[in-house]
């Protein structure tokens, strides 16, 4: 029998009811600081997700600025204008539609702002009304000067056969269009391979503002 005021010995059960619950808060406690570093790291990933695919169309509806990453021009911050057609300057165009699907289709375009949400095309003015233009095995020429870097390849990137191809031949560039067309990079889908456009289909012209 235990003198009243005497420190009592706890007994094992205790020792081992105490034991399974500091582990039990321990594994909880671990379990929660991995929980809560998945959750920051999954939501960092969610709102680096959401900016990459905000922030260019947020641009490109509410300033005048464009955020290009195509390979046919050097990727940057373009910024719209409205400046004469001539030759070399920036167009942004909003395509045909049947032309801007069958763009989608083989993702040579995105979605966009385009009537049918399509993407704009940015491509330089190659030839104006009156200019002559030939396509050729060895490229395009503009009055009688080859482009550098203007090829025509029978099949895309991927090896699709361009079922939208310019015949080769000489043209006159028509009143009321323009031919597009960039030098820089030899597999940039532009007018070598859909021909002209109308100048309607030209919603203004674009000037760089900051590259990388």
């Amino acid at each position: 029998m235990e003198a009243e005021g005497q420190i009592k010995t706890p007994s094992r059960w205790y020792h081992n009811s105490a034991a399974h619950k500091d582990k039990q808060q321990v594994e909880q406690g671990t379990a929660k600081v991995e929980k809560n570093w998945w959750d920051r790291l999954s939501y960092g990933l969610l709102a680096f997700g959401a900016s990459s695919f905000l922030l260019p169309l947020l641009m490109a509806t509410c300033t005048p600025f464009v955020w290009i990453t195509t390979h046919s021009l050097p990727w940057g911050i373009y910024r719209r204008t409205q400046e004469p057609i001539r030759r070399g300057i920036l167009v942004h165009v909003c395509l045909p539609e049947t032309l801007a699907a069958y763009a989608l289709e083989r993702a040579y375009i995105g979605a966009g702002p385009c009537p049918g949400v399509y993407q704009e095309l940015l491509k330089p003015v190659a030839a104006v009304a009156g200019d002559a233009v030939e396509i050729s095995v060895e490229g395009v020429s503009v009055n009688g000067h080859l482009l550098p870097g203007s090829p025509v390849f029978a099949a895309d990137s991927a090896g699709r056969p361009h079922t939208v191809q310019m015949p080769q031949g000489q043209y006159i560039v028509p009143d009321g269009q323009v031919f597009l067309l960039s030098t820089f990079h030899p597999r940039s889908w532009d007018g070598r391979y859909f021909g002209f456009l109308p100048l309607a289909a030209v919603r203004g012209t674009v000037r760089e503002v900051w590259m990388w």
